[in-house]
C-alpha cells in the first residue's frame, strides 16, 4: 500500500495540472502579443540570485577553446580533472565530486543517471550562445546533484535577426583538426539554426615518465579521437501568444585510451554516441506565461579492451515532462510554479535486470524586489518522490528550500546571500552494479550556505558585455557546506561497496576580478581569480580514521587564474596563467602531485568586409612545456601550437517598426 504522503504529492501535482491547463486553453482576451524577444531559461533567474555565476559569451570563445573543459581549465578557477587530451573529464568545484555539478540543457538536466556526470571532453564549445558556471547548491529549483555547482547550456535567439552563416577550421600539434560550421536564419516568425562540429586527433605528444629510471622521454600511445555532431534549433510563433521550439543534439565519438605511466601499453577503447531531443511550448499572457517541457534522452557507450578480452555496452533512457508557471501579479513579485517527472531506465552487462527510476517533483520560487531596486530576493521549494523499479520506493524527501537575496548598499557596492538544501540521489552504479551495488542507500544530503561582496565602478555592466566603457569588477565570496551520508564505495570482504559513511565539511573563500580600460582604437582589459578550499572528511568507515580531517583526494587547497588582453585596432594580444595547487591522491594525504602553472598566449587579427567577418588566430598553449599530471599516472602534453581560420556572414532584416506593437 502507497503511504499517505506518496498519495499526497500526487493529488497536490494532480491540482497543480488542473490549474495549469486551463491557462493554456484560455481565450485571446487575455493575452497580449509578444515583441521580438529573447529565448531564455526562466527557471534561471530564480536559481541565479544570491549565488556567483561566471558567464562566457560565443563571440568570446568560439575561435580559442574547442572543448568546455578548456576553457573552465584556463579561465576560471574550477578544478578539472582530465584524464589528457580528449579524454574524461569532470570537475570538482567548491570541494564537490563530479556527480556534485548539476548539468542543465535550456531549462533541462541532462547528467547521467548511471553515473551522476558529464564529460566535458565531449561538450563543444560552439554549439552554445552562452555557458554559465553558477556556484553554490540549488537542488530547490533543478533537483539531485546540484550541490556544488551548475553548468547551464544556453541558447539565445532573436526574431528578425536575418541571415548568419560560420565557418571555423582549426589546426593544431598532435595532427589535431577541429572544424565547425553554422547556418542561423531569423524571420519575423521562424528561427531555423544548425551548427556541426567534427574533430580529430592523434594526441601522440612526447611526455617525461617519473615513474621509470632515469624518467625517460616516451611518446603517448593509444591516444586517438574522433567526434563529429549536430545540433538544431527551431522556432515558431504560431500566434501572437504561443511560440514552440523543437531541439536535437546528436553526437558521436571514439577515443583511445592511453596507458598509464605504469603500463607498456593499452589496446582500449570507447564509443560514446546520443541524441538529445526537446520540445518547449510557450504561452504569455499579460501576467502569466505557461511553458511546457518534453525531452527525450537516448546514449549508448562501449567500452572495449581486446587485451583483456573486456568488451562492455551500457545504454541508458530519459523522458523528462515538465510543466512550468510564471505569474506577474505585479512588477514587484513573481511566483514561478511547477511540476516536473523524469523517467530514466538503463541496460548494462552489469546489472542483473533494466533498472528504472521514476522522479516526480514540485517545486515553487517567490521572487520580490523592491520598488527602489536595491534589495532583490528569492525563496524556494521543492518537494520529490522517487520510485526504483516499480517497487521499491524511496521515501518522499523532505521539503528541499533555498533563499536568496542581493542587496545594493550604495549605487556601486551590492552584498549577497543564500542558504540552500542540497542533496543527490544515489545512481543506479551505486545501486545496481554488480558487484557491490547497494539498493539500501539513502540520498546525501545537506545544507549550504555562502555570502558576498561585489564592487562595481558600473553597476549594470557584465565583462563580456561593456567592451566600450571603463570600469573595474571585483567580487569576494565565502562559502560554507556540510554533507551527510556522503556515498563512497568501500572494501567488504572480497569486493567493493557503496556506502552512506562519509560526513564532509567544505568551506573556502573566492576572489573574482575584471577590469576594462577602452581607449579609442582599442582597449585593455584583464580578469582574474582566485579559490581557496577546505573540504574534509568529518565521519568515516571504522578502521579508516587514518582519513579523519583529511582533505578529499582531487580536491586542491589553491587554484588561480589570470587573463590579460590588449586590442588594438584590428589586433589583440591575450595571455592567461594558472595556477593548481597540491592534490592528495591518498584519502590520508599521504600521497599528493606536485602543484603545476600552466601559461597560454594568442594572437588574434580581425577583417570585417561589408557583411562579412574573417578571422585568424594563433595559440600556443603551456608555454614554458611545464610537465605535470592533473590525475595520476595519466601524461599530459607539454608545449603545443593551434591555428584557426574562420569566416562570418551577416545580413540583416530590414525590419520596420510595427507600431501596434508599441
Amino acid at each position: 500500500m502507497e503511504s499517505h504522503s506518496y498519495i499526497l504529492l500526487r493529488i497536490i501535482m494532480c491540482a497543480c495540472a488542473l490549474e495549469i491547463v486551463p491557462s493554456i486553453a484560455a481565450g485571446q482576451s487575455d493575452t497580449i502579443i509578444m515583441k521580438d524577444i529573447f529565448i531564455y531559461d526562466s527557471k534561471a533567474t530564480a536559481s541565479y540570485t544570491g549565488t556567483h555565476a561566471t558567464v562566457w559569451n560565443a563571440d568570446k570563445t568560439t575561435y580559442r577553446d574547442a572543448k568546455l573543459s578548456d576553457v573552465l581549465q584556463q579561465h576560471s578557477t574550477a578544478f578539472v580533472k582530465t584524464y589528457g587530451p580528449g579524454s574524461l573529464s569532470t570537475t570538482s568545484i567548491r570541494g564537490g565530486s563530479a556527480a556534485h555539478t548539476g548539468w542543465v540543457w535550456n531549462g533541462i538536466p541532462i547528467q547521467s543517471p548511471m553515473n551522476g556526470t558529464m564529460d566535458m571532453a565531449l561538450i563543444p564549445m560552439g554549439f552554445w550562445d552562452e555557458v554559465r558556471l553558477q556556484t553554490g547548491g540549488c537542488s530547490a529549483i533543478w533537483g539531485s546533484g546540484i550541490v556544488s555547482s551548475a553548468i547551464h547550456l544556453n541558447n539565445k535567439y532573436s526574431y528578425n535577426n536575418g541571415i548568419k552563416l560560420t565557418s571555423q577550421t582549426r589546426y593544431g600539434s598532435f595532427a589535431n583538426l577541429y572544424q565547425q560550421a553554422s547556418m542561423l536564419l531569423s524571420y519575423s516568425k521562424t528561427i531555423f539554426s544548425i551548427k556541426s562540429f567534427y574533430q580529430s586527433a592523434e594526441n601522440n605528444f612526447l611526455y617525461t615518465n617519473p615513474y621509470l629510471f632515469g624518467k625517460p622521454q616516451l611518446r603517448l600511445t593509444n591516444s586517438a579521437l574522433k567526434l563529429y555532431g549536430t545540433y538544431t534549433d527551431v522556432f515558431r510563433k504560431l500566434n501572437p501568444y504561443n511560440e514552440l521550439n523543437l531541439r536535437m543534439w546528436h553526437q558521436y565519438s571514439y577515443r583511445q585510451i592511453p596507458p598509464l605511466m605504469t603500463q607498456n601499453s593499452s589496446k582500449a577503447s570507447q564509443t560514446d554516441q546520443f541524441i538529445r531531443l526537446s520540445t518547449e511550448w510557450k504561452r504569455k499572457k499579460k501576467k502569466h506565461t505557461t511553458i511546457l517541457r518534453n525531452a527525450l534522452f537516448f546514449e549508448k557507450l562501449f567500452y572495449n579492451d581486446i587485451a583483456i578480452s573486456l568488451h562492455a555496452l551500457s545504454s541508458t533512457n530519459t523522458w523528462i515532462a515538465d510543466v512550468e508557471n510564471i505569474y506577474h501579479p505585479h512588477h514587484s513579485h513573481q511566483l514561478i510554479y511547477g511540476i516536473q517527472n523524469i523517467y530514466s531506465r538503463a541496460k548494462a552487462d552489469n546489472y542483473n535486470n533494466i533498472p528504472q527510476q521514476n522522479r516526480s517533483a514540485m517545486y515553487a520560487s517567490y521572487n520580490h524586489t523592491t520598488s527602489n531596486k536595491k534589495l532583490r530576493s528569492s525563496a524556494n521549494l521543492r518537494l520529490e518522490t522517487v520510485i526504483n523499479n516499480s517497487s521499491e520506493r524511496v521515501a518522499v524527501l523532505p521539503l528541499v528550500p533555498s533563499w536568496g537575496a542581493e542587496y545594493h548598499v550604495a549605487k556601486k557596492m551590492m552584498l549577497a546571500a543564500s542558504v540552500n538544501r542540497v542533496y543527490r540521489m544515489p545512481t543506479f552504479n551505486d545501486l545496481y552494479w554488480i558487484p557491490g551495488g547497494n539498493p539500501s542507500l539513502k540520498p546525501e544530503q545537506g545544507w549550504a550556505q555562502e555570502i558576498s561582496a561585489r564592487f562595481s565602478s558600473a553597476p549594470s555592466c557584465h565583462s563580456d558585455s561593456c567592451k566600450a566603457i571603463k570600469y573595474f569588477m571585483l567580487t569576494s565570496t565565502a562559502f560554507n557546506r556540510t554533507i551527510h551520508d556522503w556515498i563512497i564505495w568501500l572494501p567488504a570482504s572480497t569486493i567493493w561497496m557503496p556506502q552512506n559513511v562519509m560526513k564532509v565539511w567544505s568551506r573556502g573563500v573566492e576572489f573574482k576580478s575584471n577590469i576594462n580600460i577602452p581607449w579609442r582604437k582599442g582597449s585593455f582589459s584583464a580578469s582574474s581569480g582566485y579559490d581557496y578550499i577546505v573540504s574534509t572528511n568529518e565521519q568515516v568507515y571504522e578502521g579508516y580514521e587514518s582519513e579523519l580531517h583529511k582533505q578529499l583526494i582531487y580536491v586542491p587547497w589553491n587554484k588561480t587564474f589570470t587573463e590579460l588582453t590588449i586590442r588594438y585596432s584590428q589586433f589583440s594580444l591575450s595571455y592567461s596563467f594558472s595556477y593548481t595547487g597540491y592534490r592528495f591522491t591518498t584519502a590520508d594525504n599521504e600521497q599528493y602531485l606536485p602543484p603545476f602553472d600552466l601559461h597560454n598566449a594568442e594572437a588574434e587579427y580581425c577583417v570585417v568586409a561589408g557583411k562579412n567577418k574573417f578571422i585568424l588566430v594563433f595559440s600556443v598553449n603551456n608555454i614554458f612545456d611545464e610537465q605535470y599530471q592533473v590525475i595520476a599516472y595519466r601524461a599530459m602534453p607539454g608545449r603545443n601550437y593551434s591555428i584557426t581560420i574562420a569566416w562570418q556572414y551577416h545580413k540583416k532584416n530590414n525590419v520596420k517598426p510595427n507600431l501596434n506593437n508599441t
